[in-house]
């Protein structure tokens, strides 16, 4: 047994099978062979009791140690929070685990014994705001913070998975930089999420402080939805550009504003930035930095030449000699990344503001011995940064969700109560498969001779003798290869009733309901021809069964496109009389015989989907590109009206669905 595969693990002992155990400590030979295994008594669900650090431990040795059973999904060790307010029920990684409790003892005492306070002293709150606003998982991170700011002027990196609350942990530092007088900078990867950092900070009762936005793209608008279900703008970028340069060249921000908000993609680019970058470096000094995404803030560093010192002096990406200035004189800096150490060329910026930066070694020195490391040194280094409190990781655990393969079929019946409709739904495939085949047998019997023919003739002629470019000549998109898009629409489509019906199930037990899926295929009827053979306008009635997408796909086969020796690509059809006769005889009774066929489903199923729950009396909200729409005018489906659609903007629905 090596080390990695006990330590911080939850075992059982055989023999003992009932009982559960946690290995908090163990000691290897030379050989890196476990040889001692100290151990305490764990709950049977998997977790730890609330002392069990002081718990007295036990020891198996030797021969014993082969009696352990390891419990594979003892994969992670719950948390304890400092604080002792309510808590998220996370868990960090084993590997951390008892590194992080030990930061958080040493915090605790540090800050005089009681997080909570410490964290309602700094930000000015009392323990019912505190309680009110934040999780106990939270409240360890900004005191971690607060603390390393104030007592290290170093920084921590906060690298907990989605699902914790980072953005509400950086409006916290935002509102401390605020209380000290002072502003912060926040820096993200996309403006939309400056309304998400306006959310977290209102939802602190902070939703007065200004914002400086230094983008000035629209996207970057803050923006709510008001109690008519109306989408507002609270703050934007500034119109009047006179004022905007004026406060980007003074280098300062003006007293009217509490904190800024920008992207990354605002300092990239130095010719272009210039600008920007001097104001974001000129105000850094006297603000808190926090970094969100702060792997974006790395760039890509690599060695450079000697420095006046003799030191490997670093270059890089533009990004990160931008920022690498300013995480160095920055007041405060706090870094948010749940994949910081995931390249060793990022590390540098990461090794300025913590720990790291105590082995005080060049950094083109650091990003070669990283790199050599690989993943083991990696996992020291977090470990090491856990140790000293500068590092926080955890993660929600998956306790109690389910994930369901639901199949229409009689295990289906039994076990979720839906229908069996297997033998229904295989004829339909089935039916639609056959024709499939036929259309890709046609095209390989008629129709690549033909493209094969013309590309020899070609070749004669020396339009194509150009051996160093394959694609000149006759090309085609053969139909064969759409048949796997073909079948996941088809597959779709046969299964669009059961959702729906799936849907109103989950409606009516009083949940909510997320349907995903791959594609609208507005594509597929946005361009269809009615039965007339005329192309369809407004309120025309069209066949709307699969069998049209079919004879799309029919007609598809007498495409190609001609790419000639100037490279210039152009697109033909064949006419039906360039066929052979018994090409055409075959066409017209594979034709006939599509037109002929009623599939049973239909080529837009989310039609289906949303007419079904709206008739159950549901809204259904919309969140896709869609520009039209089906509204059918026959209960299967089959036949219908393509119709424009009014989209709404999915900050807008995504905003209707939380409310």
């Amino acid at each position: 047994m090596k080390l990695i595969e006990i330590q911080r693990h939850f075992f059982r002992i055989k023999g003992e099978e009932q009982k559960v155990w946690f290995c908090t400590e163990a000691e290897t030979d030379s050989n890196l062979n476990v040889i001692v295994v100290k151990y305490i008594r764990a709950n049977k669900s998997l977790t730890l009791p609330e002392n069990w650090q002081t718990m007295r431990t036990m020891e198996l040795r030797g021969k014993d140690i082969k009696k352990i059973i390891s419990i594979e999904d003892g994969l992670g060790m719950p948390y304890i929070p400092a604080s002792h307010i309510k808590k998220l029920d996370t868990q960090v990684p084993d590997s951390m685990g008892d590194d992080t409790h030990e930061a958080l003892r040493k915090l605790t005492k540090a800050v005089g014994g009681n997080v909570t306070d410490f964290v309602c002293e700094r930000l000015q709150w009392s323990r019912d705001e505190v309680e009110d606003r934040l999780f106990a998982e939270q409240v360890d991170s900004v005191a971690l913070a607060i603390y390393n700011m104030e007592a290290r002027n170093q920084a921590i990196i906060i690298g907990d998975q989605t699902g914790i609350g980072k953005g509400r942990m950086a409006a916290c530092l935002i509102r401390y930089a605020y209380i000290q007088g002072k502003k912060a900078v926040f820096i993200t990867e996309k403006p939309n999420l400056f309304t998400d950092i306006y959310r977290d900070l209102k939802d602190i009762g902070c939703a007065s402080l200004k914002p400086f936005i230094v983008n000035c793209d629209p996207k970057a608008n803050i923006t709510e939805m008001n109690d008519d279900d109306e989408i507002v703008t609270i703050y934007k970028p500034l119109s009047d550009k006179k004022k905007y340069a004026s406060i980007i060249n003074s280098k300062r921000i003006p007293n009217e504003y509490d904190y800024v908000l920008a992207t990354y993609s605002q300092f990239t680019t130095p010719k272009r930035d210039a600008e920007k970058i001097n104001f974001l470096q000129s105000i850094v000094g006297d603000c808190t930095l926090i970094l969100d995404e702060a792997h974006n803030a790395g760039g890509s560093a690599k060695g450079g030449f000697p420095d006046k010192e003799g030191k490997q002096k670093v270059v890089g990406s533009n990004t990160f000699q931008t920022f690498s200035k300013c995480v160095k004189e920055a007041q405060n800096v706090c870094f948010l990344s749940a994949t910081f150490a995931k390249r060793p060329d990022n590390m540098p910026l990461f090794a300025m503001r913590t720990c790291i930066s105590e082995a005080e070694l060049p950094d083109s020195e650091l990003i070669d011995s990283i790199s050599k490391g690989g993943e083991a040194l990696q996992e020291i280094i977090s470990s090491e940064l856990v140790h000293e409190g500068q590092m926080l990781r955890r993660e929600r655990t998956y306790d109690g969700i389910k994930v369901n393969y639901i199949y229409l079929d009689e295990n289906g019946e039994k076990e979720f109560e839906v229908p069996n409709l297997e033998k229904e739904h295989r004829i339909m495939s089935d039916n639609i498969t056959t024709l499939i085949r036929d259309i890709i047998a046609f095209e390989k019997r008629y129709i690549s001779p033909m493209i094969e023919g013309m590309n020899d003739d070609l070749a004669e002629e020396g339009e194509s003798a150009d051996s160093s470019n394959k694609d000149l000549g006759v090309n085609r998109v053969s139909y064969f290869s759409k048949v796997f898009n073909l079948i996941n629409q088809v597959l779709f489509a046969i299964k669009a009733e059961a959702v729906a019906d799936h849907t109103i199930r989950r409606l009516k037990e009083g949940k909510k309901a997320v349907v995903a899926f791959a594609s609208t295929f507005e594509s597929m009827y946005s361009d269809l021809k009615i039965d007339t053979g005329q192309k369809q306008i407004g309120n025309e009635e069209i066949k709307t069964d699969y069998s049209v997408a079919l004879l799309r796909g029919l007609e598809s086969t007498l495409r190609y496109t001609v790419r000639t020796g100037k490279n210039k690509v152009e697109a033909h059809s064949f006419k039906f009389d360039d066929l052979s006769i018994e090409a055409q005889n075959a066409y017209l009774d594979l034709e006939k015989s599509i037109k002929n066929t009623t599939t049973g489903i239909t080529i837009s199923p989310i039609d289906i989907i949303i007419r079904k729950i709206e008739r159950a009396g549901y809204v259904c909200s919309e969140v896709t590109g869609r520009s039209t729409r089906v509204e059918f005018t026959n209960e299967q489906g089959t036949r219908g009206k393509i119709v424009p659609r009014k989209k709404e903007k999915a900050n807008v629905a995504y905003a209707k669905f939380q409310n």
